[in-house]
């Protein structure tokens, strides 16, 4: 089992692409904005409880503005602006490539 500290080490400062699994079960990253130069979606977990959007995005998503880790469930918890829990997800686990990948519980995919 891991405690917060562990988890900062794990997901802080580091650069975390949103993608969906299409019906084909290729991935897509999914661009937010509808104007020329409008940015993917990518999340930064800052060790102070922030989430920062390092790349251009046309808005930040109300439901990724802060993190927490919820050490009875082993859950990464996402608060939106009102700190009420919007979304969980599991610990990251290895991927292609040495990558990470961190899976969103409250999604259908």
């Amino acid at each position: 089992m891991l405690n917060k500290e562990e988890v900062k080490d794990l997901i802080c400062d580091r650069f975390w692409k949103y993608r969906e699994i299409t019906p084909k079960k290729t991935f897509t990253t999914l661009f937010i904005g509808t104007k020329a130069g409008s940015g993917m979606l990518a999340l930064c977990f800052r060790r102070n409880g922030r989430i920062t959007f390092p790349t251009n995005v046309a808005f930040e998503p109300d439901e990724y503005r802060y993190w927490d880790f919820d050490e009875d469930t082993q859950e990464i918890v996402f608060l939106n602006n009102q700190n009420q829990i919007s979304r969980r997800a599991k610990l990251p686990v290895r991927w292609f490539g040495g990558g990470f990948k961190m899976q969103l519980i409250s999604d259908k995919k």
